[in-house]
């Protein structure tokens, strides 16, 4: 029945409506536990069109659809994207003042560790590179969990950065949501 649909753009995909076939990857995927639902596999989904939707995947296919669609973690990736990004904050590097165009610029490296051990280069700029500083020279722990919202993906020296976008960035150090309290627990 499948191999006989024709693709559907995501534009076009309804909520009404189980049966689509649509080509697409995912840019982002996370777990999230609602208090009403359960567990759920939620993920940002993108089409050759670049339309992107948001689609939750019950417990009960989490193992089974999460296998099949992997996150792009590649070269594909739009440095024009805004993603939210939370994981503890590893490997801190000093608050460094760097001259940017003439200008001084804090700048701060560090690595952010997901819930499954996976590990991403971060620098923050500008009052992020403070905040997360003083936050984290705050914490008795020494390891705080680390939102950002809407950061910027980039590549420096090769490899997969995050970074804060000019203006556009939210920084939560240890925020108040079921993320934070499943870190801490690990």
């Amino acid at each position: 029945m499948y191999a006989a649909m024709k693709v559907t753009p995501l534009k076009d995909v309804k909520p009404f409506k189980s049966g689509w076939k649509v080509h697409v990857k995912v840019l982002h995927s996370w777990k999230q536990y609602k208090p009403v639902h359960g567990d759920t596999l939620e993920m940002v989904l993108s089409d050759e069109a670049g339309c992107k939707k948001h689609a939750s995947c019950k417990r009960t296919y989490m193992e089974s659809k999460g296998r099949l669609l992997p996150t792009v973690l590649g070269g594909s990736l739009k440095t024009c994207f805004l993603i939210d990004v939370i994981g503890q904050v590893m490997d801190l590097g000093d608050l460094e003042t760097i001259q940017v165009s003439g200008k001084p610029r804090m700048k701060v490296e560090f690595t952010l560790r997901d819930m499954n051990d996976a590990r991403v280069p971060c620098c923050l700029w500008g009052k992020f590179a403070e905040i997360l500083y003083e936050g984290c020279s705050k914490d008795e722990e020494g390891k705080p969990i680390c939102l950002i919202r809407f950061a910027k993906i980039g590549r420096f020296r090769g490899e997969l950065q995050i970074t804060n976008a000019f203006e556009a960035s939210l920084l939560l150090i240890n925020p108040d949501i079921a993320e934070t309290a499943a870190f801490k627990q690990m």
